[in-house]
């Protein structure tokens, strides 16, 4: 690249702009400042004054990795590791294949010098995507074994290790992450052969992201409890990422002990969206139809079946959003595999049917709108079913008590409660109004799949025997009456 000598007459106007817009008061002024750091991302000076910025080649940070150098120091250093991920993202074009090159030596010094305590998580987290995208765009070859060397730092500092290895992992997430961006602007044909190197390597990450979940788990929590928790938390965002994009053999992941691990991770509060995460990731990216991937649907399908009691348990502890993630999993399996359940083979149809009648009756509304999706499949697929498939009344005959209980449900759901906050603003009552009345649409769309399942006929008895509850002397309500005439 050519000095920043030129380039100059622009580091004052970013420590005004920087200043105005994360310092200032003045909307006007930040507004302006907003647009003009925008339009220097976008231009060709982004490239040389962002990788001055990282390497030390500005007053504003002087001496890397020391934030105290100046006032501006860390939003400076933010600044100038969005400014590359968004240049190599979309402007790689402006550079040539040497120059990529040596961006990518340059972007990876930075993030060793940037990625230690006290930077901002962002840092290290944008110039992690930029190497991966220069990494992609370069079809550099070392990217892996880059990685393993930074696997094999700091050693004898739990603390230490615990840093570089997230760091480490991030960029190992970011591989396959990058080279399917639809925001990265590279050639097919560079994207396809990263695509395979990568997939060739995914078992084999399987292994080195055991053994760091092991290392956290066993040597780094008696010494740095918290960066270990970072660092497995990191390990399943990064199993997530190579599920996803890098067809993880079915046979390699199912014996893996990432898998129990991530069922384990739910207990663990902090661990519990990204375990959550990696399980769905698991139970989307494999057709349960393939014969290579019976042994994953083997090792899954229990231990998600395992987890119904703790849905009682969420209830009597009204606590919802463990409840949020459990319905999840449920309804993702249930989805998942459906072409299982509507078929003659036996896989439990029943208790399966029985956790999503569960999940719909939490009394949670966001907690029970999840399942209505499930429904609507179930229905759909066996509406499809030939009439001579044994197993259409098989699975029909299992099903239909759950539809009329769903159909009774729906209308007991759509019940409107008188118990809003009668102090809430005008603005806030027209939203929850709103959010109430898609509510009720989608429990009439679910009404139309217990139809579908069940028989019109049997769903308004269903729906009759409710009014008559409703309308009962003891228990006369003019909401449960109106919610069943709906």
């Amino acid at each position: 690249m050519a000095a920043l000598a030129a380039k100059q007459d622009l580091v004052p106007l970013l420590e005004q702009s920087l200043h105005a817009l994360y310092l200032g008061t003045d909307p006007t002024a930040r507004r302006e400042a907003d647009r003009w750091l925008q339009r220097l991302q976008r231009g060709a000076e982004g490239w040389e004054l962002s990788d001055a910025i990282l390497g030390g080649r500005t007053p504003l940070c002087p001496a890397p990795p020391n934030l105290q150098a100046h006032p501006l120091a860390a939003q400076a250093v933010q600044f100038a590791s969005m400014t590359l991920h968004a240049k190599v993202s979309g402007d790689l074009h402006e550079l040539s294949v040497d120059q990529a090159s040596q961006l990518r030596g340059a972007a990876l010094a930075h993030l060793d010098s940037w990625s230690g305590p006290g930077v901002p998580p962002v840092v290290a987290k944008k110039l992690c995507l930029a190497v991966a995208a220069l990494a992609v765009s370069t079809s550099w070859d070392g990217a892996l074994p880059h990685v393993q060397g930074m696997l094999q730092r700091d050693g004898n500092d739990a603390s230490a290790a615990c840093r570089s290895r997230a760091v480490a992992v991030e960029l190992l997430a970011a591989l396959p992450e990058q080279c399917f961006s639809k925001g990265f602007n590279v050639p097919p044909s560079r994207r396809e052969h990263f695509d395979k190197y990568l997939r060739d390597a995914s078992a084999g990450v399987l292994g080195v992201l055991t053994q760091l979940v092991g290392w956290a788990s066993t040597d780094a929590r008696p010494a740095d409890a918290a960066g270990a928790a970072k660092l497995t938390s990191t390990a399943f965002e990064c199993l997530r990422a190579w599920i996803s994009f890098c067809d993880v053999p079915a046979a390699a992941l199912a014996a893996s002990p990432l898998l129990p691990g991530a069922f384990d991770a739910l207990q663990h509060p902090p661990l519990a969206d990204v375990a959550t995460d990696v399980i769905v990731e698991a139970l989307r990216r494999y057709d349960c139809r393939d014969a290579a991937a019976r042994p994953l649907v083997a090792a899954v399908a229990p231990r998600v079946m395992a987890l119904v009691p703790r849905l009682e348990t969420a209830r009597r502890n009204d606590d919802d959003d463990a409840a949020l993630g459990l319905c999840r999993l449920f309804c993702e399996m249930g989805e998942a595999y459906m072409p299982m359940i509507c078929s003659s083979a036996d896989c439990d149809q029943a208790s399966i049917v029985a956790v999503m009648l569960a999940c719909t009756e939490y009394p949670c509304r966001k907690v029970a709108q999840i399942p209505l999706r499930f429904w609507y499949h179930l229905s759909r697929s066996l509406s499809r079913l030939e009439a001579t498939d044994p197993a259409k009344q098989k699975v029909g005959m299992v099903v239909r008590e759950p539809y009329l209980r769903l159909a009774k449900l729906c209308v007991r759901l759509s019940v409107r409660h008188p118990d809003h906050d009668v102090d809430a603003t005008v603005d806030r009552k027209d939203a929850d109004g709103d959010e109430y009345a898609r509510h009720r649409q989608d429990l009439f769309d679910a009404w139309s799949d217990c139809a579908v399942v069940a028989g019109a006929d049997a769903v308004l008895g269903a729906v009759a025997e409710e009014l008559q509850h409703a309308a009962a002397p003891g228990n006369a309500c003019d909401d449960a009456v109106e919610a069943c005439l709906f």
